[in-house]
């Protein structure tokens, strides 16, 4: 199989974790990166850095484990694939990147198994069950702006036709909060990619460390001025308050 594909996977950090079939109760959510993206399948707008810890202001919000066991003890243990996020405040808007690591690639079909593309996808922990999970996306529900592949490809292995790729770019609908997320992808030729414990708590209400604002200018700023000036946006500049000069009184 040729692993020069156009996408070159960021390098990844392998740190110890310690296995459990969900995340501790006194974990802390991952604050999800605010923004917006393009599901195109294209993951250059995407900041691909691995950090720790994870989440805001970056993209990366956990390594995907082979079965999502991270335990050195685990026959085969090996982080498959990478998994990142933004959130868009305004439009209660997930959206969601997996890549795979160098030379693995996510299955989307085979000629013998059929369809997998279920076997990629986000789901939550059902706040109102049953049931206690909810789908919010997977690979049937290919659209632009919804759901696409990561530079998709055909190969033949063993005489056995595979449709394969790089990963895949995804955006639900989502409300604001701390939720309890699945994400999900099928690693060639049969493992299945996860987070630790297969579940993360993330959440959407962040609030990154921006540069301190000027200080609002003093004394009285003038009538707002129309024509050339307002239509550059002159008329209200950062920081300021516009503010009316007091009219006189009748009889003043």
């Amino acid at each position: 199989m040729n692993a020069g594909y156009p996408v070159k996977m960021a390098a990844v950090m392998v740190a110890t974790l310690s296995l459990c079939a969900v995340n501790p109760a006194d974990a802390v959510p991952v604050p999800i990166n605010p923004g917006t993206a393009t599901v195109d399948g294209d993951p250059s707008e995407w900041t691909l850095d691995i950090v720790d810890p994870p989440g805001a202001p970056y993209d990366f919000v956990a390594p995907m484990w082979r079965a999502g066991n991270p335990d050195p003890g685990f026959p085969g243990q090996e982080i498959l694939a990478n998994l990142y996020m933004r959130y868009d405040q305004s439009t209660e808007t997930l959206y969601a990147l997996v890549l795979a690591v160098e030379d693995h690639f996510v299955v989307i079909h085979s000629s013998e198994k059929g369809s997998m593309r279920d076997d990629s996808h986000i789901r939550i922990v059902n706040p109102s069950p049953p049931p206690p999970h909810l789908k919010l996306v997977d690979g049937y529900d290919e659209a632009p702006g919804t759901f696409q592949w990561v530079s998709p490809f055909t190969d033949t292995i063993n005489g056995e036709e595979w449709l394969l790729s790089l990963g895949w770019e995804a955006a639900a609908g989502l409300a604001p909060g701390e939720w309890t997320i699945s994400v999900h992808a099928q690693i060639f030729p049969d493992d299945t990619a996860a987070v630790e414990g297969r579940w993360i708590d993330v959440t959407t209400e962040v609030e990154l460390d921006l540069p301190p604002v000027p200080p609002p200018a003093t004394g009285v700023i003038p009538e707002p001025v129309t024509g050339g000036l307002a239509l550059m946006g002159l008329a209200s500049l950062a920081g300021y308050t516009m503010r009316r000069r007091p009219r006189p009184r009748r009889g003043q």
